[in-house]
C-alpha cells in the first residue's frame, strides 16, 4: 500500500491539498494510523520539490523518527511549461544535495 505524503505538515501542505484547496495532511495521517491499527504494511511515496528539498534532514527524520516508515521512495518534481522549468521544480544541484545528505544520514 503506497501513501502519498510529502513530509511534515508544513512541507506536505505546500502543494498537497484536497479538492476544496484545504490541507490534506491530517487525513493522510489518519489513513496511516488506520493502516497501522490493522497491521497493514505501507510505504511512503514522497515527491521532492524546491520547497521540501531545502531541509533534507528534517524531511527524512520525519519519516524515520515520527512515522517509523520502513519503506520510503522519493520522486523528484520537475515540470516544464513552454520549455521552461517551473519554479517549484527541484533543481539538479538541489536534488543531488538532497540525496547525498539523506544517504550520509542513512548510512550512519
Amino acid at each position: 500500500m503506497g501513501i502519498s505524503i510529502d513530509g511534515p505538515e508544513q512541507l506536505h501542505d505546500s502543494f498537497r491539498h484536497n479538492r476544496r484547496g484545504a490541507s490534506s495532511w491530517a487525513r493522510v495521517m489518519r489513513g496511516i494510523q488506520l493502516l497501522r491499527k490493522h497491521g497493514c504494511e505501507w510505504n511512503a511515496m514522497a515527491t521532492v520539490n524546491a520547497h521540501n528539498a531545502a531541509p533534507p534532514l528534517e524531511f527524512y527524520r520525519f519519516f524515520r523518527d515520527e512515522l517509523h516508515c520502513q519503506y520510503l521512495q522519493f520522486t523528484p518534481v520537475v515540470e516544464f511549461d513552454q520549455g521552461q522549468v517551473l519554479p517549484f521544480s527541484v533543481q539538479p544541484g538541489q536534488w543531488g544535495s538532497f540525496l547525498c545528505t539523506l544517504f550520509d544520514e542513512w548510512v550512519q
